[in-house]
């Protein structure tokens, strides 16, 4: 896997928060692997990084990620940038652009989303237009303390052609400290992605720092890469 872009990538980001400090709202950095149960060569590692500044009631969001792909023994990456505009002290509008890449093909897509939160409550919906389908998602977090969190997803992808792919979750994660948590996710996949065999329940597991004055991006990573367990 080429793990440069993510890390060149990761370096930047955190160089700009000292300068950009009192606009930071949040940012992440992540690795992750997830591999589906009924053919574990169907499986994904992925390391990325997000950083979400505020100018008053306007934000900006990039995202950017480099993937390991298993099953087709290649790499892939994404990248996003979004929009923001704070409706409310506790609601975030916004729109994205972005593309994923991998086996040579570059697949853009925008689209719209809102995000939420309060105490201990939070979540987030999207709907994307792709350059060969659509796909939408959303979920949400409840902070069970402050260590611990459960959540829920829902993600779904329309192709042009072809059989739609639903993809259902649950997860929790678990915070060490402020910054620093790991998490686990389980789901299922209703159809098999194009070209794959594999479907049915998957796994997956990361570790994150978090960092900003809210603690976390406002919105959470976009694109076909980030919602599939594995290629």
């Amino acid at each position: 896997m080429n793990y440069l872009i993510p890390a060149v990538l990761g370096t930047a980001l955190l160089g700009t928060v000292p300068a950009f400090a009192q606009e930071l709202v949040g940012g992440d950095l992540s690795i992750g692997h997830s591999f589906m149960l009924d053919d574990t060569g169907y499986s994904k590692t992925g390391i990325g990084g997000s950083l979400a500044f505020a100018f008053g009631q306007v934000g900006v969001q990039g995202d950017m990620a480099g993937y390991s792909l298993n099953e087709i023994d290649g790499n892939g990456s994404a990248f996003t940038v979004h929009g923001s505009y704070l409706a409310t002290p506790t609601l975030a509008l916004g729109g994205f652009y972005g593309f994923d890449r991998y086996e040579g093909n570059t697949k853009d897509f925008f689209g719209a989303e809102i995000a939420g939160k309060s105490n201990r409550v939070g979540g987030e919906a999207y709907y994307a237009f792709g350059d060969d389908e659509d796909f939408m998602g959303v979920n949400g977090r409840f902070a069970v303390s402050d260590s611990l969190g459960l959540s829920l997803g829902l993600d779904r992808l329309t192709p042009d052609n072809g059989s739609d792919v639903t993809k259902l979750s649950v997860g929790a994660d678990f915070a060490f400290t402020r910054t620093a948590s790991v998490y686990g996710e389980f789901g299922t996949i209703s159809n098999p992605f194009p070209g794959q065999t594999a479907d049915g329940g998957y796994i997956g597991i990361g570790a994150r720092i978090n960092f900003g004055s809210e603690g976390s991006p406002t919105f959470g990573r976009r694109g076909i890469l980030d919602m599939i367990p594995g290629m």
